[in-house]
């Protein structure tokens, strides 16, 4: 997903916006997604499962919904 992807589907009006966080730029895209007032899902794919995606989200998550 990029910038340009955003802006596209932004104009959709969609509830929730969801890409693999595999693709990078991760803080970035969840920024701009939130900008356009839409909500943020994460995927991450089995294949390529890391620790460090886990640790990245759960730093990205607010502890309220934790």
């Amino acid at each position: 997903m990029t910038n340009d992807d955003i802006e596209k589907y932004s104009n959709l009006n969609p509830e929730y916006m969801t890409f693999h966080i595999e693709v990078g730029n991760t803080l970035s895209l969840i920024n701009k997604i939130k900008s356009k007032n839409i909500k943020v899902g994460l995927s991450i794919s089995p294949k390529n499962f890391n620790l460090n995606n886990f640790k990245f989200v759960f730093h990205v998550i607010p502890d309220s919904l934790m």
